[in-house]
């Protein structure tokens, strides 16, 4: 991996290195809610990517696709919930607590290969 150790292992006039950084990072907002569901939930909509996942029976992180542009100060709790809401299926949209916010940020996405991979 990126961070990994053995990345510093290979002599740096044999790496060869591929990255794509994409238009686009998830904010990611933990709260002390019920999950949706026991499992992952994977939503692909017009509005963009979303992820539900539990961390416990009490506590969930959710994620949503935003632009690179945005800022964690832009995305109020309301206003995620009501978005995260917009790309739900109507199921889990019914099921979906909302509360406060006890974690939120945005994490910039990228792809990264090195060759040579062993």
């Amino acid at each position: 991996g990126y961070h990994g150790v053995c990345r510093a292992s290979v002599p740096e006039d044999k790496i060869k290195t591929f990255e794509k950084v994409y238009p686009f990072g998830w904010l990611g907002v933990l709260a002390d809610v019920p999950p949706v569901a026991d499992e992952l939930i994977y939503v692909q909509s017009e509005r963009g990517f979303a992820l539900c996942s539990m961390r416990s029976e009490t506590r969930s992180r959710y994620y949503l696709q935003v632009p690179l542009t945005d800022h964690v100060e832009d995305w109020s709790d309301k206003k995620f919930w009501d978005e995260l809401k917009n790309r739900l299926d109507s199921e889990s949209r019914e099921k979906l607590v909302t509360g406060p916010s006890i974690e939120k940020s945005i994490a910039p996405l990228r792809s990264f290969v090195t060759e040579p991979m062993r």
